[in-house]
């Protein structure tokens, strides 16, 4: 499932390669795509190559499986995309939802990675609070909700959801045109997001426990 998703995001537009030098990974969070990380690649991009994808199921990537995409199976993925690109080591960034793929990473490959930096990092359980979310895990009624209900929401909930992360300060406008795009490609995102944030909760109650195994530098922002 990795191998499959890391050849695709070769292909598409799920994948950014900048700059030269020490590799810097950067691992988006729910709802995001690479591009949350544009100010960062050009503020370091020229002392480090700088690695930007979309993670499973969002932005231009697509899921490629039935299947919510664990902590794990994103971890494989990541390490797969590592090695289509022939990057033996590198330092990973992970932003919210993302930081528990880069604490996996550095815990399960810990010759792949020499520091592991957290930006918000979602790292512990907290059950999303909006009961909206699990709506589109219930099978098969998830998904018929997705497709139909959900649309009109759609662009509210991710109007919202910016709000806060931009907050105190206003929305970029042209980031906003982005994600508004991004989120209403296809109805089953809404599916991919949800599922990944409320399945996470069981993984990160014993992710909780690996943490202290990890041997590289973190630096939790």
């Amino acid at each position: 499932m990795g191998l499959s998703w890391a050849v695709n995001a070769l292909w598409t537009r799920s994948l950014e390669v900048n700059g030269q030098g020490e590799a810097v990974v950067l691992v988006h969070g729910s709802e995001g795509c690479l591009q949350d990380f544009d100010p960062l690649v050009e503020a370091i991009g020229n002392r480090y190559k700088t690695v930007a994808y979309d993670r499973p199921g969002h932005g231009f990537s697509r899921s490629h499986t039935k299947r919510p995409w664990s902590i794990d199976s994103q971890t494989r993925a990541l390490k797969a995309l590592l090695d289509a690109l022939g990057i033996d080591k590198a330092i990973v960034v992970g932003h919210s939802w993302g930081a528990c793929v880069a604490l996996n990473f550095a815990q399960r490959f810990p010759n792949r990675c020499t520091k592991v930096v957290t930006i918000a990092g979602w790292m512990f359980p907290d059950p999303p609070r909006d009961p909206l979310i699990y709506v589109p895990t219930i099978p098969l009624f998830g998904w018929l909700m997705a497709a139909t209900f959900l649309i009109a929401f759609k662009k509210a909930l991710v109007r919202s959801h910016m709000r806060a992360a931009f907050h105190p300060l206003a929305v970029d406008l042209e980031y906003e045109q982005l994600a508004m795009r991004l989120w209403q490609r296809y109805p089953w995102q809404t599916v991919d997001f949800a599922r990944e944030n409320v399945s996470v909760q069981d993984e990160l109650l014993r992710a909780q426990g690996r943490y202290g195994r990890i041997k590289c530098p973190i630096i939790a922002i």
